[in-house]
């Protein structure tokens, strides 16, 4: 900063490729100009000195802990061990690192939520495998409870097109990977489709139940429930779940119902 006897000359270095000079004087008579005017561009920076993806790894749980807006700066750096410069010239600004960080935690989990649909076994297994995964990742065990998608982008996505259309598009990927289980299990296609997206709610009551303090065996007991509901009448359903109910004729007057 230069003082002048004239005015003061104030110069603001902007993170842009072309850096610009902003120029205030004061006159004597109080008015202000201001001038703005291109000045060489500065060389480029040093290489970076952390890994961009380690980073964004430090900073999940932030977000998922604390959500969107609760996450500052402050905590982001400090998890992310770098400096916030460096943070805007690796993802750009915040919400650009949110939009990457629930990108992240989208291939990493997802890739365990996959191998569990993928695994041997009936529909049954797969569901209880699913749900095992579901129940490990929201319990917290070194970690924060619920659920990135579920706690935090829900929770942006009410005042947020963008983080809107993110978790949208996340649970219709969730649906379509729990539609073919339930097709190989004996079920027409809209009812696949339907207990294939009951399956994905009971994920996400997991998630919320785990986060509102839920144990785990109080989250096994839903998981066993919804596997047990999910697979009654289905091909691959355990006999011993698969109950005929005989409907009962309708009472008329002076007429006993048969027992």
């Amino acid at each position: 900063m230069l003082l002048k006897a004239q005015g003061v000359r104030i110069e603001v270095v902007y993170s842009v490729a072309v850096t610009k000079k902003v120029i205030w004087n004061v006159s004597s008579r109080g008015s202000i100009s201001i001038a703005m005017k291109n000045i060489a561009k500065r060389p480029p920076g040093r290489p970076r000195s952390f890994s961009a993806t380690a980073a964004l790894d430090r900073a999940i749980p932030v977000f998922w802990e604390k959500g969107y807006e609760g996450a500052s700066y402050r905590d982001l750096t400090s998890a992310m061990g770098i400096s916030a410069p460096s943070l805007v010239a690796a993802f750009g600004d915040k919400r650009r690192l949110f939009e990457a960080a629930v990108v992240r935690y989208g291939e990493t989990v997802a890739a365990q939520y996959r191998a569990a649909l993928e695994s041997e076994g009936s529909l049954r297994d797969r569901l209880t495998a699913f749900f095992a995964v579901a129940i490990c990742s929201a319990a917290g065990e070194g970690k924060p409870t619920g659920c990135l998608v579920t706690c935090a982008l829900a929770d942006a996505a009410g005042g947020d097109a963008a983080a809107g259309a993110q978790l949208c598009t996340l649970m219709g990927a969730a649906d379509e990977a729990l539609t073919p289980p339930f097709s190989a299990a004996g079920f027409p296609p809209a009812e696949a489709r339907s207990r294939a997206q009951i399956a994905v709610a009971t994920m996400h009551s997991i998630a919320l139940r785990a986060r509102a303090g839920a144990s785990k065996a109080e989250l096994q007991q839903v998981s066993d429930t919804a596997v047990r509901l999910l697979t009654a009448d289905g091909v691959q359903a355990d006999p011993a779940e698969r109950r005929v109910v005989r409907r009962q004729p309708a009472a008329t007057p002076g007429r006993p119902v048969p027992v």
